[in-house]
């Protein structure tokens, strides 16, 4: 698989989030997966391979990463179009919309299906988390502080078994972005 995976990637993912905007309603979407690639393309830099996967693919799931949660986008088609092994790291990365039960319920099911992941899954997810946290005064101050304490138990979680001197450079990231919050409280 070359580069050219992830071009194939993102060009894909700006189509199929054409239209979406981020919460302050300027912002097109694809600027987000766009930032979590560049981060994690930097993260990605002292290491060719990470859980058996190559920068290249990495990049591709970066890009496709919101896709299958936000988009029309199903698992099979990013399966034939990329490789079904790039469909399932998205397919990690999507909430599950199966979960019945509060907010609360449903954001610990992510968490503890999200610790079990690989290393790569769980720093996209760093990456992504910490590219939302720096959007968080798009937001009003009680949801800022929901987001906060859901952020700190994430990033405890996909730590929870170790993790690279990058991944470990993301997760201080995401508390620098939330501490201020979390502080007001």
């Amino acid at each position: 698989m070359e580069v050219s995976t992830a071009f194939r990637a993102a060009e894909f993912a700006a189509r199929a989030h054409d239209g979406q905007y981020r919460k302050d309603g300027v912002t097109p979407y694809i600027v987000h997966p766009g930032r979590v690639a560049a981060m994690m393309a930097l993260a990605m830099y002292p290491y060719p391979m990470m859980s058996g996967v190559s920068r290249t693919i990495v990049g591709a799931v970066t890009w496709l990463h919101d896709t299958i949660e936000d988009t029309k986008v199903t698992y099979e088609e990013i399966a034939k179009l990329f490789t079904s092994r790039i469909a399932d790291m998205v397919m990690d990365l999507s909430n599950e919309k199966v979960v019945a039960g509060s907010r609360a319920v449903r954001k610990k099911h992510d968490r503890d299906r999200l610790a079990g992941k690989s290393e790569a899954v769980r720093m996209i997810k760093l990456a992504d988390r910490l590219d939302n946290t720096m959007d968080l005064s798009d937001y009003k101050e009680d949801f800022q502080l929901i987001y906060a304490k859901e952020s700190e138990l994430l990033v405890a979680a996909l730590l929870r078994d170790g993790m690279n001197l990058s991944g470990q450079a993301l997760a201080r990231g995401i508390h620098d972005n939330i501490r201020p919050i979390l502080a007001r409280a």
